[in-house]
């Protein structure tokens, strides 16, 4: 340990420094201040456990000295060597807690049990309060521990229960050997806040607050546990009341009602999978069940689901007709129209609670054998397809949520686009009715490249193969039709005709207009008025 010796007289400090370091003990470290200016500069760098003061000094008294390390360093030791037995010193040294009080001069034997006393003391608090620290940290975490534990039993990851049952002992009133149980499971599909692990004692709460506000009609106890993820998942084990067992319809809808309190309240949407009343060794298997259930719920809905449902009961499913209809669209390059009739057959399914995990496997499986010969009839390679930002693995995978499933069908079908140049007459058709029927915006290739969902080069080179005009030249001639007909059949200005065109800068609408017409637009009405014809036609 480090000891300082102060004392404003250079000869005793240096005779007590002599007996310290006769005492021969491993590891101490003892230092010399003379005064308490000087101590404190040594305190600025250096860590003291024990400090041997004395009490008068002309700068500083000690007592004063003592005070101060005390507020600072609460775990420190003092021992006061001083020559002057005076009862109010003893008495104040007393009342501030130093360690010891001793008159000088000392014997080196009755100084050194005063400095192993001391340093006794320190290690024994020390160890208490790292002790407590450590029993506090446990304390705290306790709950933790066991939640997560109990989770692994309930996940069959181990086959000790004695977590669970612990967890049930400190929330539930008291044991009971043929109590029946009832498991459901909470999972979070939309949230606006993700839950950080520090946070997860408060969310505990937080469910618990609303849990026991829904369930007191039921007069039963539950058990709460969260399953660890940052999505704020949990599941809840219910026991009912001795007396009256609440029926799984009124379950229901005390679920429906926290569904409710979730979505309203914390802003976040929730399915519910719940199982049947079954005793303490069947809830692993009750927790299986609906794990299998959680699985099928392949649309992420927002309902209550009971594991009583099953699944959908259709198996073998057949896309013979659709795939029929899908394949003779994808031979005339309708990419897009392949899309949107895959899209309108699966929620057509959904509507008709047809959907399952096997429902989209095999959706997934016929439509991907359609793509992938697409793509080998039109030399398109995967790499062309599957990058860093749509990624193979996520593609054999989206069967698993019906929204993954589709928008990685949009993405796939958007980069074929861009590899086979095609574009169907009705498409063409609809760019064409979209521009005119907006040629009072301010609209551009880009803008329409980005409604549609093509890139602007391919875009350009359909419209244009189609048409014989480039898209933008189209929306240009468009908008300069209709200034040209205002110009004729209204008296408005021509800066109220740029802004009824879609320009938002004056100069560019003239510029245009001349480009095209051949004049200016204030020529042009007075050309027209004259009875003139058009110096260009378009």
């Amino acid at each position: 340990m480090n000891i300082l010796i102060i004392d404003d007289e250079p000869l005793i400090a240096q005779t007590v420094y002599a007996q310290l370091v006769e005492m021969d003990t491993a590891g101490d470290r003892y230092d010399i201040a003379l005064g308490v200016a000087e101590a404190k500069e040594k305190l600025e760098k250096m860590e003291y456990e024990i400090f041997l003061c004395d009490i008068v000094m002309p700068e500083e008294n000690g007592i004063s000295f003592a005070k101060w390390v005390l507020e600072n360093r609460p775990d420190t030791k003092i021992i006061f060597l001083t020559a002057h037995a005076d009862f109010d010193y003893m008495k104040e040294a007393i009342r501030m807690r130093s360690f010891d009080y001793i008159l000088q001069p000392v014997e080196r034997t009755e100084l050194k049990r005063a400095v192993e006393r001391a340093k006794s003391a320190f290690t024994i608090e020390k160890k208490h309060k790292e002790l407590v620290r450590t029993g506090a940290f446990f304390q705290d975490k306790e709950m933790n521990i066991l939640e997560d534990n109990a989770v692994r039993f309930l996940q069959k990851l181990t086959g000790q229960d004695a977590y669970l049952r612990r967890f049930m002992e400190i929330r539930l009133e008291k044991e009971r050997p043929d109590a029946r149980y009832l498991l459901f499971v909470v999972q979070v599909l939309e949230t606006g806040y993700r839950w950080k692990e520090s946070e997860r004692s408060l969310l505990r709460e937080v469910y618990y607050n609303i849990l026991e506000e829904i369930m007191e009609p039921l007069q039963g106890e539950f058990v709460l546990l969260l399953n660890g993820n940052p999505d704020g998942g949990f599941l809840v084990i219910l026991r009912p009341g001795e007396k009256d067992m609440p029926g799984l319809s009124e379950v229901k809808k005390m679920l429906e009602t926290m569904r409710y309190m979730f979505e309203n309240v914390l802003k976040t949407n929730i399915a519910v999978y719940y199982g049947d009343y079954c005793g303490f060794e069947e809830l692993p298997e009750q927790f299986a069940a609906i794990g299998a259930m959680r699985q099928d719920n392949v649309q992420d809905a927002g309902r209550i689901i009971h594991i009583g449902e099953g699944r959908s009961g259709i198996s073998g499913y057949s896309f013979d007709l659709q795939r029929a209809s899908w394949q003779a669209m994808l031979k005339k390059n309708r990419l897009n129209e392949f899309k949107d009739s895959i899209l309108r057959y699966l929620s057509h399914s959904i509507a008709g609670n047809k959907v399952d995990q096997d429902f989209m496997m095999e959706l997934h499986q016929a439509m991907s054998e359609l793509l992938f010969s697409y793509m080998s009839a039109n030399n398109i390679r995967s790499s062309d397809v599957f990058d860093e930002e749509l990624s193979y693995y996520d593609f054999l995978y989206c069967y698993y949520h019906v929204k993954d499933f589709s928008a990685i069908l949009g993405r796939v079908v958007q980069k074929l686009c861009g590899h086979v140049e095609t574009m169907d007459e009705d498409a063409v058709r609809g760019l064409i009715r979209y521009i005119d029927q907006h040629l009072d915006e301010d609209i551009s290739v880009s803008s329409i490249a980005d409604l549609v969902g093509l890139n602007q080069d391919y875009l350009t080179r359909m419209f244009k193969k189609n048409t014989g005009l480039s898209l933008k030249r189209y929306i240009v001639n468009q908008k300069m039709e209709a200034a040209k007909n205002l110009l004729v059949t209204t008296n408005l200005s021509v800066t109220l005709i740029c802004e009824r065109v879609g320009y938002v800068n004056y100069s560019n609408f003239i510029r245009a207009f001349r480009q095209i017409v051949g004049c200016t637009p204030s020529e042009y009405r007075k050309m027209k008025e004259s009875g003139l014809s058009d110096s260009r036609k378009i």
